[in-house]
């Protein structure tokens, strides 16, 4: 058992507030099976630990979101690719528990070399974040809301870097390489000034969150961000931005039959399904490759306008009916599209 991200990396968003501690970073906790391990009363631990720490003042500490508690089996580990949040685990993290041997294994099998399209994920995952938000609350939801917002940018500045060749880890230096793109002309100087200013108030945050903020900052975060993925994705694909809706079924791997069906077959433990049912389903479920589909959900809703009052603006076309039909399958039914994706997706996902 082990912790990374922002916690391990001593990146931590937090600011006082009443004599209290508020934490606005979660806690990425891995937890690596044993080949004898009972998975699934592993998961069923680890859903109960997710679930208990959120909100709960402890010692003058508020953590306001709950903990990212991953459950990985050995080779699911060393299987993850280069990421930023995977690149620098073996040597960024705090050790709990266990067997230290793993890390000089994620050294060797992980490595550095981030895949270009890994821009687009990065991407993906802060929207369906920012769409999770609860509506415009006080107190500590209110300024975790705002923090999410102005990190948003730091992962359009790290998407940019990554899709460039430029990423090296430190917020710095992709701030670097963002603004020296925006020079070039690859990448809007609107963007590369919002991501500076977004880093600027996140270096003094206690003095943002507590002061007046900067709504015309947060506002534009969730746009900044789509913007960002049109880019880089047009400049993979090879299309142009309003292209967006061929971009995103190209990104889900759109009638690539065999590999689709395998990853829903995969899913099926995380499902509680048993493999003969998750195969008959999985025939019927194969135009789109499933966590794919779910995770770019809130993506789609954006690009076609947002969330509107009472509901999302509807995602049309294949897609649309594909994720449709696969939250229908497996039992999410409540709320808008993609609120039924991003349920979904956090139980296929972790």
């Amino acid at each position: 058992m082990f912790v990374g991200g922002s916690l391990a990396g001593d990146d931590i968003a937090w600011a006082p507030v009443g004599g209290v501690i508020e934490i606005y970073s979660d806690i990425d906790l891995y937890v690596v099976m044993s080949a004898d391990a009972d998975e699934e009363a592993v998961r069923a631990a680890a859903a109960v630990a997710a679930a208990a720490g959120a909100l709960t003042p402890d010692a003058g500490v508020l953590m306001t979101r709950p903990p990212d508690v991953g459950v990985y089996a050995v080779e699911d580990l060393l299987d993850q690719p280069a990421r930023p949040g995977t690149v620098a685990l073996a040597e960024r993290h705090i050790h709990l528990w266990g067997d230290r041997q793993i890390y000089n294994e994620m050294r060797a099998r992980i490595g550095a070399a981030i895949d270009p399209a890994e821009a687009l994920y990065l991407i993906e995952n802060r929207l369906a974040e920012l769409a999770s938000l609860a509506a415009d609350e006080g107190g500590p939801a209110r300024r975790l809301a705002s923090t999410l917002r102005l990190k948003t940018y730091i992962d359009v500045a790290a998407a940019y870097a990554i899709a460039s060749g430029r990423y090296d880890g430190s917020r710095g230096a992709v701030l670097r390489a963002v603004a020296a793109l925006a020079q070039a002309g690859g990448v809007p100087e609107a963007h590369a000034s919002r991501c500076e200013q977004a880093a600027l108030y996140l270096r003094t945050l206690g003095d943002y969150l507590l002061g007046e903020g900067d709504r015309e900052v947060e506002t534009r975060a969730e746009t900044t961000a789509l913007e960002a993925w049109k880019r880089i994705a047009g400049e993979r694909y090879g299309l142009p931005e309003e292209e967006w809706m061929e971009m995103l079924e190209r990104r889900c791997h759109r009638g690539q039959h065999a590999g689709n069906f395998k990853q829903f077959v995969a899913m099926r433990r995380r499902m509680g399904r048993t493999r003969p049912r998750s195969m008959w389903e999985g025939m019927h479920l194969t135009m789109f490759a499933p966590v794919d589909a779910l995770r770019v959900a809130s993506l789609a809703e954006a690009a076609r306008g947002g969330r509107a009052e009472g509901g999302a603006v509807p995602v049309p076309g294949a897609y649309g009916a594909f994720v449709e039909r696969l939250t229908g399958t497996c039992g999410f039914v409540d709320g808008s599209l993609g609120a039924r994706a991003r349920a979904m997706h956090r139980v296929v996902a972790r």
